[in-house]
């Protein structure tokens, strides 16, 4: 929790600099990945997160060896579906369920 904490005061700050946090927090991170704080995080050793993903502030990712795929998006807003895009950027409805 005390990563997750610090990982929040530094987004808030310099979204930038609190990229390294954020890679000591999970067990990787891709390129082009934002992760808007806050994020709550339970074993963020056993979380992984592909490129081109997007998570909006508020997110919870619960452990288990959770794999967000590459180019997803994941908004807790309402008028926001949870979707994934292929990697040529087309939606990929079947990768969420």
């Amino acid at each position: 929790m005390r990563l997750a904490a610090r990982y929040q005061d530094a987004f808030i700050e310099d979204a930038d600099k609190a990229r390294p946090i954020l890679a000591d927090l999970l067990a990787s991170v891709g390129e082009g990945v934002v992760v808007r704080a806050p994020l709550y995080v339970d074993y963020g050793s056993n979380i992984t997160i592909g490129d081109n993903v997007w998570l909006d502030g508020g997110a919870i990712v619960c452990p288990g060896g959770t794999d967000l795929p590459a180019c997803a998006l994941v908004s807790d807003r309402r008028r926001q579906d949870t979707v994934a895009f292929d990697e040529e950027g087309g939606r990929d409805d079947a990768a969420v369920r």
